[in-house]
């Protein structure tokens, strides 16, 4: 957010300390989640058994930079695994839209606080202001979208208002994005000095805190598992470690028939 240090702080490094203090807490979760949850060794169990039972394949090419970057275009920037999950568009296109509106606001804040923290605050109408603007009306549309339809969970014989981490991500994330887009209409109508303008810059903290500081207890470190999965079965599909037999030297139709 372009005004929040000239408005709720007196100084840029107190919003400078506190996004670091929510990156190195985001960084503590997603540790214990890997290690204490037991991500890291799945991993590694699951690496070890292809790399048993497949071996790889002799023909196989190595794999080279050009299938990591396909991998990270098509299936992470573009979440193409999503297109044929059976829900048409509409799961692929919440990812879309949480996704990139997520990444806009974070190089949003780093590149204003943290490569140009001197610069004065960018006008309401200003391009990139506009940009954190539309990243967090693309959140709370995906959030929006997801948590509508959210998969029906009585039929896996739960609650009906069962709040899954999932959930509890996909909520996070809508309060993230909804508060910082109130603030910013706040800050538009009242200007810096009103009292709505410090009471939803407020909230928009308590929101930020929740998002990156429950990590362990939400879906918040599945967008970095599934990211580096996808590019890791690309990498696999190219060494040969896949489930497709190889060629066979039989002859299982005779000649002449």
């Amino acid at each position: 957010m372009s005004t929040l240090a000239n408005s709720v702080f007196h100084d840029p490094l107190d919003f400078r300390v506190f996004v670091l203090v929510m990156f190195v807490g985001m960084v503590i979760g997603l540790a214990y989640d890997a290690l204490a949850g037991g991500k890291l060794a799945f991993f590694r169990q699951e690496r070890s058994w292809r790399r048993t039972m497949y071996g790889g394949s002799s023909t196989a090419s190595s794999p080279g930079p050009s299938v990591v970057a396909s991998s990270v275009v098509r299936d992470v920037a573009g979440a193409a695994p999503l297109l044929g999950c059976g829900s048409k568009y509409s799961r692929w296109a919440s990812h879309i839209l949480m996704e990139w509106g997520f990444l806009i606001t974070v190089i949003y804040t780093a590149a204003r606080f943290f490569a140009y923290p001197a610069f004065a605050p960018f006008a309401l109408d200003s391009p990139a202001q506009l940009a954190l603007t539309a990243g967090y009306a693309m959140m709370v549309t995906g959030c929006a979208m997801f948590l509508f339809q959210r998969v029906n969970v009585s039929k896996e014989g739960r609650a009906v208002f069962t709040y899954s981490s999932g959930d509890r991500f996909a909520t996070g994330v809508f309060a993230y994005s909804a508060t910082g887009l109130i603030y910013e209409f706040a800050y538009a109508g009242w200007g810096p000095a009103g009292g709505p303008v410090y009471f939803w810059f407020g909230v928009y903290l308590a929101a930020t805190a929740y998002l990156f500081l429950t990590v362990p207890w939400t879906k918040f470190s599945h967008m970095f598992y599934k990211a580096v999965y996808n590019v890791q079965r690309r990498l696999d599909e190219q060494a040969g470690l896949v489930h497709v037999p190889g060629p066979s030297d039989k002859v299982y139709v005779k000649e002449g028939s």
